[in-house]
Parts: structure tokens; C-alpha cells; sequence
């Protein structure tokens, strides 16, 4: 195997092991939302509706890193800034999973793109 396809190969990988984590993440969202039921917007602060969204945009950022992920990681980075700024749980291991997913969203997607004008180039 020569080292272009190596590096391919690598790429591949990483990038779907960052998708197997995002899969995590939602899988255990997801659990959680049905184990604790769908809280009643009508009964939620104006506070706690914000947080409601703002989780709810890291979960469809969380989906839509698994088609593309770059808009996916850009959307869960903004759904967790909102979230971290407005709930003060910065310092919660927890939600470092979340910055880091969409970090590794948006590095997977700027690996593929470098490996795409590198093979260009070779033509």
C-alpha cells in the first residue's frame, strides 16, 4: 500500500470514527429525551425554552454531521456555545464531548477537502 492510500485509508477511518461518536452522542440524547419525556414548552422559563432550542440545535447539528460535516459540525458548535453561555456548564465533561464532535466534524471535512486538491494536483 502505497503511502497516498494510506493516508486515504487514515483519513477514512478518523473521519468515521468521529461519525461513530456523533452517533453516540445522539443515541444517548435520545435515550435520555424518552426516558425523561418531552418537557411542556408552555410550563418552561423563557431561560430554560432557550436552552431547550439551543440543545435541540446541537442535536440536529449532531444529524447533520452524518451528510455533512461541515455544516453539522458548525451547527453543533453554535447549538453548544449557546447552550455552554445561557446554563453556565462549561465545566461539565459532558458538554467538552459536544465541542469536541463538532471540532472533529469540521477537521474531517477539511482532511477530505486537502486529500481531494492533493489527488487533483496528481492528475
Amino acid at each position: 500500500m502505497n503511502s497516498k492510500n494510506l493516508q486515504k485509508y487514515s483519513i477514512n477511518i478518523f473521519c468515521r470514527l468521529v461519525k461513530g461518536a456523533g452517533i453516540a452522542i445522539l443515541l444517548l440524547l435520545l435515550a435520555i429525551f424518552i426516558g425523561e419525556g418531552p418537557p411542556n414548552p408552555f410550563k418552561l422559563t423563557t431561560r430554560e425554552l432557550f436552552l431547550m432550542v439551543m440543545f435541540l440545535t446541537t442535536w440536529v447539528g449532531l444529524g447533520l454531521a452524518l451528510w455533512r460535516q461541515l455544516v453539522g459540525g458548525i451547527v453543533i458548535l453554535a447549538g453548544i456555545a449557546g447552550f455552554t453561555i445561557f446554563a453556565g456548564m462549561a465545566k461539565n465533561w459532558v458538554f467538552y464531548s459536544f465541542w469536541l464532535v463538532g471540532l472533529l466534524n469540521i477537521l474531517c471535512w477539511r482532511l477530505r477537502k486537502s486529500q481531494e486538491k492533493s489527488s487533483d494536483c496528481e492528475r
